[in-house]
């Protein structure tokens, strides 16, 4: 640190001494902030004015004074350094830090999920599980960001269980209208159906619903969609329930 005062030739003792107060409560001030003990007022025994306009300060107390300065800047060197250093320790802690692999979900527990839960939830992982109810992404406006994506699955979900509960009430209703009385022999049935499927009563929703998986699965995307297709609807959701025999028929195929 170098401390150069210029005077000229009407400063006064008042002046010099006031800059002089000023500068010790400095350096006193930056050693409280650092933690460094406060030095003791200097006592100059003599003042040599070597020029017009310069002052040289000497004496005892001003070689204390500057000793003392030189120690405080060395200390705040090396508490700088190992402040450095520290800091390079936490970042090398933060970089070595194994992070854990997001998780992976399968379709079924997707769609088992609550909108808190799909947050977490890759974006493949969410167009697949659109895919399985018959909804393609790419055709709804915007971009398939985890908000819209998890928006669409959870309409679909909701739509599903709605025509799964009607479904069910339908069914139950052509139950209660097909009881025949005990004493009426059963018709021969003519069709026998096909080994291996359902019989047409048997065909509900959640029975395409999994042959849709099992294609997904096979990478069978398109036949899904083209039974769709046939069938005059887009998805599950508007899949009416006559049609239901013809679209196992196709996925079938």
């Amino acid at each position: 640190m170098k401390i150069e005062i210029s005077i000229d030739g009407e400063s006064r003792g008042s002046e010099l001494k006031c800059a002089s107060d000023f500068l010790f409560a400095l350096a006193n001030e930056h050693n409280a902030a650092e933690g460094i003990p406060a030095f003791d007022r200097p006592v100059p025994e003599s003042l040599n004015q070597k020029e017009t306009g310069k002052v040289v300060m000497l004496g005892k107390g001003v070689s204390e004074f500057a000793n003392e300065m030189a120690k405080a800047e060395v200390a705040r060197g090396e508490y700088t350094q190992q402040s450095k250093i520290e800091a390079l320790a936490d970042k090398v802690a933060e970089a070595t830090q194994v992070k854990e692999e997001p998780e992976e979900y399968t379709v079924e527990a997707v769609i088992g999920m609550t909108e808190e839960e799909m947050k977490n939830v890759s974006t493949p992982i969410l167009i697949e599980a659109l895919n399985s109810f018959g909804i393609d992404p790419t055709t709804r406006p915007g971009k398939n960001t985890n908000a819209k994506l998890r928006g669409l699955l959870l309409s679909a979900i909701a739509e599903a269980e709605k025509e799964d509960e009607a479904a069910e009430k339908a069914e139950e209703a052509e139950k209660v209208g097909d009881i025949k009385p005990q004493e009426e022999p059963e018709s021969p049935k003519e069709d026998a159906p096909e080994e291996g499927a359902p019989e047409e009563e048997e065909i509900t929703i959640d029975v395409l619903r999994n042959v849709a998986r099992g294609l997904i699965a096979a990478n069978k995307r398109k036949v899904i969609a083209e039974a769709f297709e046939a069938c005059g609807c887009s998805n599950f959701s508007t899949l009416k329930k006559q049609d239901y025999a013809k679209f196992y028929e196709l996925c079938q195929n």
